[in-house]
């Protein structure tokens, strides 16, 4: 991971159309400070006028969602993301996404801000498919690694006599009507038999 100055960090970008792409890393001491430099990102940018969607557009048989919009003058992106550097968190994000794969998103996030130097050779390739793996191994839950164990569940405390919940005051035990539901259930079974036996006959 990269030093940094400050503990946090205000990553904000403006792109798309015919605007010229800006992005701004501001470094803060305190949290405090940090949110003030969302609320000003937010004045700044709130009433900026978004892209207008037009008909999906698909190159080479995939969707393109940037191309899914027309950009007038004036029209284009913005969005911001705050970083917790001593703690290696995301603590918020605003505007329009920085990235178009929503679903690996707050891995990307880790990854292109936290991750250390040493971590992967500095030139690496990529195979298909290698860098979301990677993601999932180093940010996610890790259950893609080689030597995952998955984490014993714990048992619930058990009655080790009729192994029920111990926890059970205030509900029905389910032996106390046991013998008679079982006479019951004994009495309904001959009336069944007796009418099957008149059904047999009238046949």
């Amino acid at each position: 991971m990269k030093q940094h100055s400050k503990r946090y960090m205000l990553v904000l970008k403006t792109w798309g159309g015919q605007h010229k792409a800006t992005a701004s890393y501001d470094e803060y001491d305190t949290l405090e400070e940090l949110k003030e430099g969302e609320k000003l990102a937010k004045a700044l940018y709130k009433d900026t006028p978004k892209p207008i969607k037009s008909n999906d557009y698909w190159y080479y048989g995939r969707h393109n969602k940037m191309m899914s919009y027309t950009y007038p003058e004036g029209h284009y992106w913005w969005g911001y993301i705050m970083l917790d550097f001593e703690k290696q968190l995301i603590l918020g994000t605003g505007g329009t996404s920085l990235y178009e794969d929503k679903s690996m998103e707050s891995l990307r996030i880790k990854d292109d801000y936290f991750r250390g130097d040493d971590e992967i050779p500095e030139g690496y390739v990529w195979h298909n498919g290698e860098y979301e793996g990677w993601l999932q191994f180093r940010w996610g839950d890790g259950k893609n690694a080689l030597d995952y164990v998955a984490p014993k569940k714990q048992k619930k405390e058990e009655d080790t006599e009729i192994g029920f919940d111990i926890e059970t005051e205030g509900l029905d035990n389910p032996f106390d009507n046991y013998e008679a539901e079982l006479i019951q259930t004994q009495f309904q079974d001959l009336i069944d038999k007796e009418k099957l036996e008149k059904i047999k006959e009238r046949w």
